[in-house]
């Protein structure tokens, strides 16, 4: 099974972002895993939306484009200050 593994703090998620994603899946990826970073982080500049919102735009978006959902999982990341722990994280929660 190929499996994709896409980061990015999709704050918003634009239509750059879901082509990209909807390519991985075209081009032959079995599943798609969508890191939304940040997630407990809300209400600043850099982060204006709560994760929920963004995994709902983001498979909002990827349904309109006609990618099948169930090829997709959403997880959500949150920020560490130490390279390290932060890789951890995401290899922990794929």
């Amino acid at each position: 099974m190929k499996i994709a593994y896409v980061i990015g703090r999709f704050a918003p998620p634009h239509k750059g972002h879901i082509k990209f994603m909807k390519n991985l899946i075209n081009k032959g990826f079995d599943k798609l895993i969508v890191g939304v970073g940040s997630c407990f982080e809300v209400g600043t500049k850099r982060h204006p939306f709560l994760a929920i919102f963004r995994e709902k735009m983001i498979l909002s978006s990827l349904n309109n484009a006609g990618v099948d959902l169930n090829k997709v999982s959403i997880v959500h990341l949150q920020d560490f200050q130490d390279p390290e722990q932060w890789l951890n994280h995401i290899l922990l929660v794929a």
